[in-house]
C-alpha cells in the first residue's frame, strides 16, 4: 500500500509540473517576466539614484515619528508676524 501511495504522489507532482508549464506557456507568463526584468534593468541603468532615493524615502516615511511641538510663545509670535 505504501508503494502505491509513493507512486501516486510522484505521478501527481509530475502532472502538476506539466500542467503548470502548459499554463505558463499559454498565458506567456515566462515572456512577461523576461520583459519586466529587462525593463527593470534598463530603468535602473538610466536612473540608478532614483531607485535609491525612493527606497530611502519609503524607509523614512515608515520610521518617521510624529513631531509634537510644545507650546512656545516665541514661535507663535513669529507665526503671527509672518502672516
Amino acid at each position: 500500500m505504501e508503494g502505491y501511495l509513493l507512486i501516486y504522489l510522484i505521478v501527481l507532482v509530475v502532472v502538476f509540473l506539466i500542467c503548470r508549464e502548459i499554463v505558463c506557456w499559454y498565458w506567456k507568463i515566462d515572456k512577461r517576466l523576461e520583459v519586466l526584468k529587462s525593463i527593470d534593468n534598463k530603468l535602473s541603468y538610466l536612473m540608478p539614484d532614483a531607485f535609491k532615493q525612493d527606497k530611502i524615502k519609503k524607509e523614512n516615511e515608515i520610521n518617521k515619528k510624529p513631531v509634537i511641538k510644545k507650546y512656545d510663545s516665541e514661535y507663535w509670535r513669529n507665526y503671527n508676524k509672518d502672516k
